[in-house]
Parts: structure tokens; sequence; C-alpha cells
């Protein structure tokens, strides 16, 4: 499939919400009930935790709110970045679908995904592809999946 961005409605409250949680270059891993935003209560039950990047200055900034997300049909849990800009007073936000960038997704045992269900471990193992701290600089994010995600999300809301 090709990797595509889906738009989504984004208000300025949300958005504000959204810099107070994550202020200008820096990054927070939150639980999904920490998660700064309402996002539709169908994708929120298969989330297990999100990473939130947020970068750029007062004219123009970008976020990430990177879903870690259980695909309960491949028994897998996937990075779904919603990106989110404002560029001169205009907020463009969307989904990004159908990543391609290497460690997007990780299959887990089945019977792990099944234990686990709801329980919130999901979270933290096996799934390796957040960052070791809870929050830091910008530049600090690692693994590099979340920066080819991040990046993506730069990509597809200043084009």
């Amino acid at each position: 499939m090709i990797m595509k961005f889906d738009p989504y409605g984004f208000s300025e409250d949300q958005y504000e919400h959204l810099l107070k949680a994550c202020p200008p270059n820096t990054f927070r891993v939150v639980e999904p009930q920490d998660i700064p935003i309402q996002l539709p209560a169908s994708l929120m039950s298969k989330v297990v935790g999100a990473v939130v990047v947020s970068s750029g200055d007062n004219a123009n900034m970008v976020h990430m709110v990177n879903l870690i997300r259980r695909d309960d049909n491949v028994l897998a849990l996937d990075q779904q970045p919603l990106a989110i800009a404002k560029h001169e007073g205009t907020i463009v936000a969307g989904f990004i679908q159908h990543g391609n960038w290497l460690d997007r997704t990780v299959h887990p045992p089945g019977e792990f995904l099944v234990a686990v269900q709801g329980s919130g471990i999901a979270y933290y193992y096996p799934y390796a592809k957040i960052p070791s701290k809870p929050s830091g600089d910008i530049g600090e994010l690692e693994p590099d999946s979340q920066k080819e995600a991040f990046w993506n999300a730069v990509r597809f809301t200043t084009q």
C-alpha cells in the first residue's frame, strides 16, 4: 500500500491544549489516558500509548501524536502518527496511513497480544520502538522509527 495523508479536523482549542502538553522542541511518552487531545473512541480502544513531539517556533509549528496501537487483524503493534502543523494561523492535521518506515510495525507472538489486551503492558514490552526516556528535548528523540514518523509528519503537513 502507498503511504498517504488522511486529513483530520483539528480545532484551535485542541491545538492550544496540545501545545501546552508538549512545548516546542520537546517530546513526551504518554499513556493512552494522557494523550492531550480527543480522538475517536474506535481508534482509542486500540491505542496502548503514544509519543507526542513538538517542533518549531511561534510562526511555524509541527506536532506529532504517534499512536502505538494494536492491529488485531495481523497481531501486530503499529505506529499511526497524527500530524498537526500550524503556519501563519492555519492548522493542517491528518493521520499518516500505511507508513513504510523501518520498524513501524512489530509482530509480537500472537498469544502475547491476546493475553495483555487492555492491560497496558503492551506499551512497555515487547514494543521497544518508543523512546527510552519519558520526555526530553527533540534532539534526544529516539529510536529511528520515531524520528522517521516525525519527519513524515513534517513532510505531509508542510507540502
